[in-house]
């Protein structure tokens, strides 16, 4: 066990204690926006997705439709 007798040397450990929990919080914070970003990003890109191929596929069906008349 640690002998401290300099409230200066208790005060900085405290301090240390409290700055590395800001950061923990601040980190796993940034961490949860990242995972919700990245989901919404996702979800975006997955829409934008299917409605494009869905319009490519209307758009060859129409080129067809002409060929075909």
């Amino acid at each position: 066990m640690f002998h401290l007798t300099n409230r200066y040397t208790i005060k900085s450990l405290c301090n240390l204690s409290n700055r590395d929990e800001r950061a923990r919080v601040r980190d796993s914070r940034a961490e949860g926006k990242t995972v919700v970003r990245t989901a919404a990003l996702s979800r975006l890109q997955s829409s934008l997705g299917e409605s494009s191929q869905q319009r490519q596929g209307e758009h060859r069906a129409e080129e067809m439709g002409r060929r075909v008349l």
